[in-house]
């Protein structure tokens, strides 16, 4: 079996294209969104792949009761991987009323550029803060119109922006049922069998920030327990070079 097959998890998978420019070549908007697709869609398979998924820093929820919110949170600045390999970047403080999933204000049609989506969740039951990687089109710009019309008042969004949304959710995504799978030792898939199982990709696109209960009109426990952390070299270099201080 070759590394492409290992690959082939789901039937949207298939071998990057990138386009090939040569001279007097009519080049249109398809070729060049083809070069992005190419160069995101391997940025995706590195990240996932080679790095995994999960929250690299930040991303704490933290209780913010406001006026006319008292189940409002603030979720903190921060970055994490998605389980299809995304990034995704938090900038600065979100504000959400958990108080809009309680009551069900579920928008099934919404704005990809709102960074905060109302899920709708059951308030007797333990339910969960989750963030995904979403995009928003932004800068609009005029177009000229087609053929000999006189309408001058079309427009298209010029720019994809990378951002995200968060929500409730009643249940734990399939993502943080799934584990990286190693059976046997580290030692031995060295030594011995030389082959490590390629990870499926999840179907889920969200990562979960905190588990939280709710007792009457108050958040009574905010648990980080859910969260998948995802270490970075950086980390674990930090944290073996100590060792080797301690050690001598």
């Amino acid at each position: 079996m070759g590394s492409r097959d290992c690959l082939l998890t789901d039937t949207k998978s298939r071998q990057g294209e990138r386009t090939r420019y040569f001279s007097r070549q009519l080049i249109n908007a398809d070729d060049l969104t083809q070069d992005q697709i190419y160069h995101r869609e391997k940025r995706r398979l590195h990240n996932r792949l080679l790095h995994g998924w999960g929250i690299v820093c930040g991303l704490e929820v933290k209780v913010n009761p406001i006026s006319g919110a008292s189940l409002n949170v603030t979720i903190c600045p921060g970055y994490a991987l998605s389980p299809q390999g995304d990034e995704i970047y938090v900038p600065a403080d979100v504000q959400f009323d958990l108080g809009q999933c309680i009551a069900g204000q579920d928008a099934p049609c919404h704005s990809p550029c709102a960074p905060v989506i109302s899920g709708a969740v059951d308030p007797a039951k333990d339910f969960y803060v989750a963030i995904k990687y979403a995009e928003c089109l932004s800068h609009p710009v005029r177009v000229s119109p087609v053929g000999c019309g006189c309408d001058d008042t079309a427009c298209e969004y010029s720019r994809i922006r990378d951002g995200f949304e968060v929500t409730c959710l009643d249940s734990l995504p399939d993502s943080h049922g799934e584990a990286f799978q190693i059976s046997d030792a580290l030692c031995s898939i060295v030594n011995a069998t030389k082959v490590v199982t390629c990870p499926m990709c999840p179907k889920s696109p969200w990562v979960v920030l905190a588990q939280v209960h709710v007792k009457g009109a108050a958040i009574e426990t905010l648990s980080v327990d859910p969260r998948h952390v995802l270490l970075t070299t950086a980390m674990m270099q930090a944290h073996l070079s100590a060792k080797c201080v301690e050690e001598q």
